[in-house]
């Protein structure tokens, strides 16, 4: 279960995508963020460890990618997204954490897909 630390730190990097928004690379290293002080949430450095390497292994074709479905809408939605995820963590509702999570990632996906 997540410690209250280290859910404040999910929701200061929340709120950094949130005030970064504008800001594409910014925003990329806040989102980054993000899904590593979820991982750190865990307790599980293996995780951390896995997260930091596969974000640092997206290369090239992820930002070609993001750079080519990036809208106003979208990253409105990847908001509204991290804000479930981490509201769930904050309520230590690991069903609802996961749900939130798998959603976000199968839109992404689903975003990527269209292309």
């Amino acid at each position: 279960m997540a410690t209250d630390g280290a859910i404040d730190a999910i929701f200061r990097a929340v709120e950094e995508i949130e005030h970064q928004h504008a800001d594409k690379s910014s925003n990329e290293q806040a989102d980054r963020n993000f899904h590593l002080a979820i991982a750190r949430a865990t307790g599980n450095s293996a995780l951390v460890g896995v997260m930091g390497y596969l974000w640092d292994q997206r290369g090239h074709l992820w930002h070609k990618l993001k750079e080519h479905f990036q809208t106003e809408e979208l990253r409105q939605a990847t908001l509204a997204d991290h804000r479930r995820i981490v509201e769930a963590i904050a309520a230590r509702d690991p069903a609802e954490a996961k749900r939130a999570m798998r959603a976000h990632l199968e839109r992404v996906t689903r975003t990527f897909s269209r292309g």
